[in-house]
């Protein structure tokens, strides 16, 4: 899957994709699309990147970071430049 398909594991950005009101049925159908990185001009889809990211919500939300769910908001994240070599 490409959720974020402008991603680089470089750059020093975090890539935040957030899904917005999708009912059951409406995620089905799109869901192909993120397969090939076709989903990011969808109304319902908003797309940040930096450095530090604060997730807060007044609703408990999963939080899902590289298909893996460490827990729910609130939390954050900050990048540490060059902490982690990335082989690719």
């Amino acid at each position: 899957m490409q959720i974020a398909p402008a991603a680089r594991v470089n750059d020093g950005l975090l890539d935040v994709v957030i899904l917005k009101d999708f009912k059951k049925m409406e995620l089905i159908r799109n869901l192909p699309k993120a397969y090939r990185g076709l989903h990011t001009g969808h109304k319902k889809i908003q797309i940040f990147t930096g450095n530090n990211v604060k997730i807060v919500s007044s609703e408990e939300i999963y939080v899902e970071l590289d298909g893996e769910t460490p827990g729910k908001s609130n939390c954050e994240f900050t990048i540490k430049h060059a902490d982690l070599k990335v082989i690719y």
